[in-house]
């Protein structure tokens, strides 16, 4: 996007939902990165709304919170005539590959832990996610399939 939005998870399903049903001569599955389980929960509830279905896709959470069992079905190919879509926390960015991702989508944040002196704990905060960790996102796609690239 050019400008920013005012909810990243919702301008992520926009956009999710706008290669999904916009691209399907392009046949592969699309990886999503948000900044925790949070907004990967609210990600899969407003997609659900919007009408990604049951029929013609099958969307997985992906963050460390989830169990392994929950966590390696996300590397699972899906059945029929579906498209995967992965939804994860930066767990995706670079140690592991989910084949056949063709499409990323980023929200180009991420959470990282700061110590706060006014109350002497670590704290979360969302922040913009370094360049570096946008390039290691985007590669994600194409790593075992072609990848494709919308402008």
């Amino acid at each position: 996007m050019e400008k920013p939005c005012i909810s990243y998870v919702e301008s992520a399903v926009q956009t999710t939902l706008f290669i999904h049903k916009n691209n399907q001569i392009f046949t592969g599955d699309i990886l999503v990165f948000l900044t925790g389980q949070d907004d990967i929960h609210k990600f899969i509830e407003i997609a659900s709304s919007f009408g990604i279905s049951r029929s013609d896709a099958v969307i997985y959470p992906l963050y460390s919170g989830l169990s392994i069992d929950k966590q390696l079905e996300a590397f699972k190919p899906v059945t029929g005539n579906k498209r995967k879509i992965v939804v994860s926390t930066n767990i995706a960015e670079a140690s592991i590959t989910i084949d056949n991702i063709a499409y990323v989508v980023d929200a180009c944040y991420m959470k990282m832990k700061f110590y706060n002196s006014k109350i002497d704990a670590e704290a979360l905060y969302i922040i913009p996610a370094s360049k570096f960790s946008l390039d290691q996102r985007a590669g994600r796609a194409g790593r075992t399939r072609r990848k494709y690239i919308l402008y």
